[in-house]
């Protein structure tokens, strides 16, 4: 009714300062309608490219003329960029970063560590942290490096990457299949590499849905990590396109199901967390700020609730990040509280994995 009433005054400004006719309104009027609530609709519903570009975003590459072969110009002095590819012949690319106290441990002299080191120091023992970011950018995402910061000075090690069609790695399209495969090959090279350190699975934003679905392969198979983070989750991807704000303008269409969620399912878009966690079966943090205006805070809860309907409470913790920190979406690596939550949380992680 609101945003109604503001159309109607806008076009009687429009009429009184410039004059312009109210048959000309009417047809202005019509071409919006024809242009906003049938076309793009129906370009969204039968053109994959759409929603699946929407919902991925990989042409947003920021920043614009990052250095992937040389992070220390990112500001990660003591990462290594590499690539591998994967056995369906995608190329991704990965850095990994050194917890600060194998820095010296490994330097060659010049103040930078010797890359024939990296490998062998993923089994020193230090937890290592599996990154996977959200959609939109890169693994450079001033964001993402703040929190690579933060683990690293609690002392972990961080392997991120980009999954297909991001960055640097295979312009390859995109799909919930694809990217959980990149994920999965990534975490089975580390498993090969980590011997008896723990590995600890971290999702944010799409990258929970990205996690949520292979961890919970991995632990059907009888390969789970120590533990796996959920940072701004949502519960599933139906539920979050439903509630974005975009989709505030279709959301009471006759036919927004069929329109806008059917095309999610019938294109491997699907990121059912919710359904997925029954399946996770090692410990489970979750943190949500409540001023999360890219993911609501509701649908954390959702999936709280849901993954304690099939594990013990003792398993999953679920930490709220004040609205009044202004964190949002992308800024709980800011919070001072963080290094002692996910310090405590992956202590205890290894503690219950080795009791099992």
């Amino acid at each position: 009714m609101i945003k109604r009433a503001v159309y109607l005054i806008i076009l009687v400004l429009i009429h009184l300062v410039y004059g312009v006719t109210w048959l000309s309104l009417l047809k202005l009027s019509l071409g919006i309608i024809l242009v906003f609530y049938i076309a793009v609709p129906l370009i969204y519903h039968f053109y994959p490219t759409v929603p699946r570009h929407l919902v991925f975003l990989p042409f947003l590459r920021w920043p614009r003329g990052i250095s992937f072969t040389q992070p220390e110009l990112s500001g990660l002095r003591a990462a290594r960029n590499f690539y591998v590819t994967t056995s369906d012949g995608v190329r991704l690319g990965v850095w990994h970063i050194l917890p600060e106290q194998e820095i010296d441990r490994v330097s060659n002299g010049d103040g930078e560590p010797d890359s024939t080191v990296f490998e062998s120091r993923l089994s020193s023992g230090a937890p290592i942290i599996f990154y996977n970011h959200g959609n939109s950018g890169s693994r450079a995402g001033p964001h993402r490096v703040e929190l690579y910061k933060v683990l690293r000075k609690i002392g972990y090690h961080v392997v991120c990457f980009d999954y297909r069609s991001y960055a640097d790695s295979s312009q390859v399209i995109p799909s919930e299949t694809g990217v959980v495969s990149d994920s999965r090959f990534m975490y089975k090279w580390l498993r090969q590499r980590a011997g008896r350190s723990p590995i600890i699975v971290w999702g944010h934003s799409l990258g929970t849905g990205v996690t949520s679905h292979m961890v919970a392969d991995l632990c059907v198979e009888g390969d789970r990590p120590t533990a796996l983070v959920l940072e701004s989750p949502f519960n599933n991807i139906q539920e979050e396109v439903r509630l974005h704000k975009l989709a505030s303008l279709y959301r009471k269409m006759p036919g927004f199901h069929w329109l806008f969620l059917k095309p999610l399912r019938d294109n491997d878009m699907m990121f059912e967390s919710d359904r997925h966690i029954a399946n996770v079966t090692v410990p489970v943090m979750i943190m949500h700020a409540e001023d999360d205006l890219i993911i609501p805070y509701s649908l954390a809860v959702k999936l709280h609730r849901a993954a304690l309907r099939h594990h013990p409470a003792d398993r999953i913790e679920f930490h709220t990040f004040e609205a009044q920190y202004h964190y949002g979406h992308k800024y709980i690596c800011r919070s001072p509280r963080l290094p002692g939550l996910v310090r405590d949380f992956v202590e205890k992680s290894i503690h219950w994995h080795n009791k099992q």
